[in-house]
């Protein structure tokens, strides 16, 4: 679980953009969420998270996108599947998964030890107090 701090919180029309400051991670992620303004407040601290399934990897930095939250990591290891896979990633102290398929697996080409990006959408993370 990443442990943070809200930054920053802007709000119109019931849509609310998070900046959190990640303390165990020394990068910033950003949220979309709708109506939770109200539930949180400048400089709480909070619990992020995300599913396995919502991690999207690549080799390579992506340098035009509108993904927002970047960890750089390490594949910690690598569980191979018929159909999906589950890479472990290690990105500081903190470790998680990403579900993919075993098709893309094989396209990456990935081994445990390298050094991958893994990106979240603004959508697909979830805060907790």
């Amino acid at each position: 679980m990443i442990k943070a701090k809200i930054a920053q919180i802007s709000s119109k029309d019931g849509v609310n953009f998070f900046e959190l400051e990640c303390l165990n991670l020394g990068t910033n992620l950003y949220m979309l969420a709708l109506n939770e303004a109200n539930k949180f407040a400048l400089n709480d601290e909070v619990s992020l998270n995300f599913k396995s399934s919502d991690v999207i990897l690549s080799r390579l930095r992506l340098e035009a996108s509108l993904l927002e939250n970047e960890l750089k990591c390490e594949v910690a290891s690598i569980n191979h599947g018929e159909i999906l896979s589950i890479v472990s990633l290690k990105c500081e102290q903190f470790f998680f998964e990403a579900i993919i398929s075993d098709h893309a697996l094989k396209r990456l080409n990935l081994a445990v030890g390298e050094q991958v990006f893994a990106y979240v959408k603004s959508t697909s993370i979830h805060i907790s107090a």
